[in-house]
């Protein structure tokens, strides 16, 4: 008999425990912010940057609030889907603005101002990356953000994308009369391992008025044409992933053609759901000195712990050592507190 009230102790306390975690705050938000038709997500990014002697990796050290992005979207009847994406961390910034409508899974079109899904470093959201800091070379060849129109879609596991787009950066520099295009092309394979494998190739070409190659690279004008290839396997925990970029340009008030390349390579090992650690092994390098205000070649190794915290919460500590062609070797440290949902 006495078996039956302890038996009734713990139903009572296995089912407040449910209740609770049905009533959670996280998932509380998830229910009133998150539906069909119409979803809120919001990321938020505080940093610190210490940047370890005379050399400054970073600029100096400093505290910084890196994101601050508030995103509303949806999909409507008949399959048409919209997004407006904003960013407050300087000043209000446009991100994304687009509409769009799906035929099917084979085929989605969207037109607007979007993120060109190109490179596999810049695919994922900044709340969602292997490290704090995306790689050097596809910062310098890539913009984060295209105005125009696009196709993508998933044919069994082949997945592609095609845009066109005005090509201008900064976006609203004066209009030019070519057009940028860029493709990607992308096979996952599912059966090889536990896991997946992700193989792609991607390219881009058109013309550009005078601006930034990408969010960070030199000055152009004139015709462009990057090019690249990258691989990513995630298996029984590991983290392996590889991306080779380049690009040919003409420099601003030159004549001459310029061309940067690099790499990276990443290894990484998730020790449970909630630790991730991983190390990067990075590199750029230009080949025409007289023109270019860059290191001609740099190499940095970056090395990673990534912990999530809750659903919502997590944190990110970045250890770093760029090792320029032309100075010495610069160390740093970072570390990023996020809430994203």
């Amino acid at each position: 008999m006495k078996v039956v009230p302890g038996l009734l102790f713990i139903i009572l306390i296995t089912a407040g425990k449910t209740y609770a975690q049905e009533r959670s705050l996280d998932s509380l938000l998830k229910q009133n912010l998150r539906n069909e038709y119409f979803k809120i997500n919001m990321l938020m990014q505080t940093e610190g940057r210490y940047s370890i002697g005379d050399e400054k990796i970073y600029g100096g050290s400093q505290f910084g609030v890196a994101n601050a992005r508030i995103s509303f979207r949806g999909n409507l009847d008949n399959g048409f889907f919209y997004r407006l994406y904003t960013n407050f961390s300087n000043e209000p910034e446009l991100l994304d603005a687009f509409i769009g409508y799906k035929f099917s899974e084979g085929l989605r079109i969207t037109t607007g101002q979007m993120k060109p899904k190109q490179t596999l470093d810049y695919i994922p959201n900044p709340g969602a990356t292997d490290f704090i800091d995306r790689a050097v070379i596809t910062g310098k060849l890539v913009a984060s953000r295209e105005i125009g129109i696009a196709l993508d879609g998933n044919i069994g596991d082949l997945y592609y994308y095609a845009g066109t787009f005005n090509g201008r950066n900064p976006l609203e520099i004066p209009a030019q009369d070519d057009l940028y295009f860029i493709g990607r092309l992308q096979y996952t394979f599912r059966d090889l391992v536990p896991g997946f494998i992700q193989i792609a190739a991607n390219a881009s070409h058109g013309g550009s008025a005078s601006g930034n190659m990408g969010g960070s690279g030199p000055d152009i004008e004139g015709k462009r044409t990057t090019y690249g290839t990258d691989f990513r396997l995630e298996s029984n925990q590991w983290i392996l992933a590889a991306e080779y970029l380049a690009g040919e340009y003409q420099l601003l008030n030159t004549s001459e053609d310029e061309m940067m390349d690099g790499y990276y390579a990443t290894l990484g090992y998730a020790v449970n759901d909630e630790v991730t650690i991983l190390s990067r092994w990075q590199n750029y390098s230009l080949d025409n000195l007289e023109f270019n205000t860059y290191d001609m070649s740099s190499d940095m190794l970056t090395l990673g712990l990534n912990i999530q915290t809750t659903e919502f919460i997590s944190f990110q500590v970045n250890a770093e050592m760029l090792m320029p062609d032309s100075e010495d070797n610069q160390f740093g440290l970072s570390g990023v507190f996020q809430l994203q949902f």
